[in-house]
Order: C-alpha cells, then structure tokens, then sequence
C-alpha cells in the first residue's frame, strides 16, 4: 500500500511543558519526496466518514443525518416498494456505520426508529401495527436488514459505553 501525500495530511501534538497543555505544531512531514499537509486548528479531515479535528472525532446529529436522508427519500419520484428498498439497502446500513464508528445514546437509537417508523406509516398510511426498522434489525427479523447486535454500536449508559445487554445491566 502507498500512501498518497495529496489525500493525506498529518498534525502533531506536543504536551507544553509543566503547563498541562497540548499544543498543535505546524511541523512538516514528507512521504516520498512529498510534502504533507499540516493541519491547522481549525481544519477538519474525514476518515472512513466521521470527521476528525485536532480534538478527536466530530460529533455528528445522527437524527439530522436521517432526517434528511428521510427527506430526500420523500421528495424522490420513486415507487413505494423502490423507497423501502433504498431505504433498507442504503440508509439504514449508513446509519449504522455512523453509529458503529461512534458512541450513541440509547434514546438517540429510539429516537431514529421512531422517526423511521412515522415517516414509512405516513408513507404508506398504516395503523400502529406496521413493523419497527430498527427494532427489527435489533430482533434479527429480515425485514430491514442486518442485525444491529453484531455491528456492536456502542451505547452511553451513564458514565460507560457498554456494546451489549450484558454490559449494561452490569453497567
């Protein structure tokens, strides 16, 4: 594998002496001849979707992720069954991805299967009996896609993340 200098960048972090302070320098690095990029501050890079900044991982509003993923699904002149399938084949699985790299809360899980389930029964105008996406998922029913439960998306409960039930009741 070769990296590429014009894709990548680099940062470097040094503690600041006694001060307890981190600070970011502006020291160049080379690959293969090549200048690297240095990061600023204020720069922001992605890595395999999340974006990154001199402090760690991005917070990212998943339910603002989904909801305009919703949007776009409604505004598109599709067929009923062709909105279910992209939204089984292509949203749900990049939600989880998001949420895989990340640490969720466990409302924020019940707060995107709600918004899941409200926008497919206005879609299709069902009762309170049509069947919940992600509980689905979480069940290990086909209906929407993977199990959740083997994508391990972490969850915050209190002051850990736990992956799964066990945890949490210990947690």
């Amino acid at each position: 594998m070769r990296i590429n200098a014009s894709k990548s960048a680099s940062m470097m972090m040094m503690k600041d002496g006694k001060r307890k302070h981190r600070v970011l320098t502006q020291d160049h690095f080379e690959v293969d001849g090549s200048p690297l990029k240095s990061m600023s501050p204020v720069d922001e890079a992605k890595y395999m979707g999340p974006g990154f900044t001199w402090k760690g991982r991005k917070a990212v509003r998943h339910t603002g992720k989904l909801n305009e993923m919703l949007g776009d699904l409604t505004k598109a002149p599709l067929k009923p069954h062709q909105r279910l399938e992209l939204l089984r084949v292509f949203a749900i699985p990049k939600l989880v991805h998001d949420l895989t790299l990340g640490v969720a809360h466990r409302n924020t899980l019940k707060y995107l299967d709600r918004m899941i389930r409200e926008t497919q029964r206005a879609r299709i105008g069902r009762s309170a009996r049509t069947e919940n996406p992600l509980t689905a998922i979480v069940t290990g029913t086909k209906s929407f896609g993977p199990n959740v439960r083997t994508a391990n998306i972490p969850i915050s409960v209190g002051q850990s993340t736990v992956v799964s039930v066990e945890e949490a009741k210990q947690a």
